[in-house]
């Protein structure tokens, strides 16, 4: 699979459960905003509007567009302060990446045991068709 470039965020995997069997559903993020799963307060909600780039540098950013309205002053203020720009988007989170085995896979950051074994940080970018699935639970398609 040839990852490298932007991606659009498309879906979001909601998990239900009917007769004992847990089931996930793929919603956009607009269909998502409208649930009861939905909390305007979460931090965590950027992502429905993030755009991800699967960069030459092996790199994954997670990016959010920087509204044009904002004065250069403060952007260069953000900068000073740590914030990363990278191609007129705001770097909300970054993320090696790499193939192994004819797979994209990607360091999610994750450290510790389970069972006394040691996990794994390197999670697989699924391909399903014309969309990729980062994270098991976020569906991005090609911009």
């Amino acid at each position: 699979m040839d990852i490298i470039g932007k991606w659009k965020f498309s879906k979001v995997a909601r998990f239900t459960q009917n007769d004992g069997k847990f089931d996930i559903i793929w919603v956009t993020p607009e269909e998502y905003k409208k649930s009861s799963d939905y909390d305007s307060e979460d931090p965590t909600n950027h992502i429905l509007d993030c755009t991800l780039d699967f960069g030459k540098d092996n790199y994954m950013r997670f990016l959010l567009p920087i509204p044009e309205d904002v004065p250069q002053e403060e952007i260069d203020k953000a900068v000073e302060a740590g914030i990363e720009i990278y191609e007129g988007y705001r770097v909300m989170e970054k993320k090696e990446w790499k193939t192994k085995d004819g797979k994209v896979i990607y360091d999610s950051g994750v450290q510790g045991t389970v069972f006394d074994e040691e996990v794994d940080p390197w999670i697989e970018v699924e391909e399903d068709g014309e969309e990729i699935i980062v994270g098991e639970v976020f569906r991005f398609v090609r911009m």
